[in-house]
């Protein structure tokens, strides 16, 4: 398996020992998370938010976590490349999850959302997480791809708890 993933069981050893362990019982996964990052649960906010993590950094990574409740119709209208997949470790993921896992983009290349959705085994549901990497954390802007790589180390601990 490629480094930052594991086999099928806990992860826990992928994260540095003082992060926090995001959980969420009512949709049954977790993750784990920098403790520097500010914690916002949305349930109560709109249909289909759970939970947004927010660098203080004015500018800084923000990952907003949804719900999506029709996978195979939200996934028909994205736009998935090879390139995406590898630059987040989706095909990783999904091995380890053994469920579909896609991978869009929105926004002005190279800096914007990367969205990573992730299908509920068996059932025609899923999560989709909103990683926002901010320009200037691209080369182009003289960033070292530390957002893009905190999504992809985010993700690596992503498991389903049912």
């Amino acid at each position: 398996m490629p480094p930052g993933y594991c086999d099928p069981g806990p992860c826990d050893d992928l994260s540095p020992a003082d992060w926090k362990t995001y959980r969420n019982e009512q949709y049954s996964f977790e993750f784990q998370y920098p403790k520097e990052l500010r914690f916002d649960e949305l349930l109560q906010k709109g249909p289909s938010d759970i939970v947004s993590l927010i660098d203080s950094t004015p500018g800084g990574f923000n990952l907003i976590v949804n719900a999506e409740k029709d996978f195979n119709k939200i996934i028909a209208g994205t736009h998935e490349s090879a390139a995406l997949s590898e630059e987040v470790g989706s095909v990783g993921l999904m091995e380890r999850l053994g469920t579909q896992v896609h991978v869009d983009f929105t926004g002005d290349p190279p800096w914007g959302y990367y969205i990573v959705y992730i299908k509920y085994p068996n059932e025609n549901r899923g999560l989709s997480f909103w990683g926002r990497i901010p320009n200037a954390d691209t080369e182009q802007y003289g960033g070292k791809g530390e957002d893009l790589k905190l999504l992809k180390d985010i993700l690596s601990t992503f498991k389903f708890t049912n």
